[in-house]
């Protein structure tokens, strides 16, 4: 465990000051612009490497050993914001630069969660993967409520090309911290020796998942959660705002943040039930209680206690679900097993926020409006006007979302996930792996 607290603390202190610069970035961008579409692209350039480089990192990850991946990933990343402080200190700094650079950033990214993922099972027993998972989540936690402050609070004081040097330095420090800690190796049969494919690394995932039901179940439903939670997490500021002042939107992103915080915390503390199945399901339905709250709410108040719970919950779900898989998918295959999770996880975050927009302003706005097609039916109970028809998708997500938890708790072999497949991690952290061939 002790191997794993430096690790994550390494990369705690490496993702807020991506976090810090990613936010100075973004709103350097914006300013220098004046454009909400550059704004736009430049937050694609953070998501767009998860869903398209994910393949090729987990069959590196496979191959590879995993602490030279985080090293070398870690260390690339220093390397791109030393770079581009320079760039904005010589005053030479463009936004297709930025752009260019948020992308590798985010490419180097995916590799470094993806080894670091996977080599969690090899340091500590599967008994304390519950609590790790939740600091993991603790560190994105702290990471995504702190650095914006920061960043807003040292941006007109030190200005960008300082900000940018201070996140070469901390990430630099990830590198030193993962350098003193050894990750045991996985030696695998004729996985050296074969392409570095995309679609092998697809096809054994996707295999894996197939052969096991449970696990499947468990992709297809966080592929339908992801859809839901990213289509209202991106309206959730016009939302916000149809109603109240961007003041009020700033409490309620600190809500969110402080939620994360506790919820993530508890985690940490408790290690979730011993059924972790039901630490997934059960919170995912009452998240979509939360947006059915969020939605029928006419003030900031409703929606904000709305937001604290749901973003409580969170934390339950993604470390236990984390931790399922990784004690489900034998070690020699979870860069590729992860990476197909990964993929489809991020996949289906453009997607939402694609669809958002067109949902809310052609269908659920006009509906809801006075004289609109659903006012007579649905404006008894949700008000009718500005900001109603997105509070309808709000609440018809939110159904959806309880009635995709309600049937996946019903299928039997995602309920008995963990007790119908054997555990594939070491029995203490450690311990020798035998080889085995690729196909497991």
């Amino acid at each position: 465990m002790r191997r794993f607290v430096v690790l994550w603390l390494g990369q705690s202190v490496a993702l807020f000051g991506s976090e810090m610069a990613g936010f100075a970035l973004g709103v350097w961008v914006f300013q220098q612009s004046g454009s909400v579409t550059k704004f736009a692209v430049t937050m694609l350039t953070t998501v767009m490497p998860g869903v398209v480089i994910s393949p090729f990192a987990g069959a590196a990850v496979d191959r590879y050993d995993r602490r030279h991946i985080m090293m070398a990933s870690t260390g690339a990343i220093s390397v791109f914001m030393l770079l581009l402080a320079l760039l904005a200190a010589e005053g030479h700094l463009q936004v297709w630069q930025i752009w260019t650079a948020t992308f590798a950033q985010s490419t180097l990214a995916t590799f470094q969660t993806t080894a670091l993922l996977t080599a969690m099972p090899l340091l500590m027993p599967a008994d304390r993967l519950k609590r790790a998972n939740g600091m993991m989540q603790l560190g994105q936690a702290v990471a995504r409520t702190g650095s914006p402050l920061a960043a807003g609070i040292l941006l007109p004081i030190v200005l960008l090309p300082r900000i940018l040097l201070l996140t070469a330095g901390v990430v630099a420090f990830a590198v030193v911290a993962i350098s003193a800690v050894s990750v045991p190796r996985v030696h695998q049969i004729g996985v050296s020796q074969a392409p570095l494919s995309v679609f092998s690394s697809l096809h054994c995932g996707w295999s894996f998942h197939r052969n096991r039901p449970g696990l499947m179940a468990l992709l297809l439903l966080f592929a339908l959660i992801n859809f839901l939670v990213a289509t209202v997490t991106v309206l959730a500021t016009p939302l916000v705002l149809s109603m109240a002042s961007p003041t009020a939107l700033g409490g309620l992103l600190s809500a969110s943040g402080i939620a994360m915080l506790a919820g993530s915390a508890l985690v940490t503390a408790w290690g979730g039930p011993r059924r972790q199945i039901y630490a997934v399901l059960v919170p995912l339905a009452m998240d979509g209680a939360f947006m059915i709250w969020a939605g029928a709410s006419s003030t900031v108040i409703g929606i904000t206690c709305a937001a604290f719970g749901f973003f409580c919950t969170l934390p339950f779900v993604n470390s236990c679900s984390m931790t399922i898989w990784q004690t489900k998918v034998p070690p020699e295959l979870q860069g590729r097993v992860f990476a197909l999770i990964q993929m489809v996880a991020w996949s289906m975050v453009p997607l939402g926020y694609i669809l958002a927009g067109p949902l809310a302003d052609s269908v659920f706005e006009p509906a809801m409006r006075p004289k609109g097609l659903l006012s007579h039916a649905l404006g008894g109970m949700l008000g009718v006007g500005t900001g109603r028809g997105i509070g309808l998708l709000f609440v018809t997500a939110g159904v959806l979302t309880i009635v995709i938890s309600g049937l996946s708790l019903l299928y039997p072999r995602l309920r008995q996930v963990e007790a119908e497949l054997p555990d594939e991690v070491p029995d203490a952290a450690g311990a020798t792996l035998v080889p085995v061939s690729e196909g497991g």
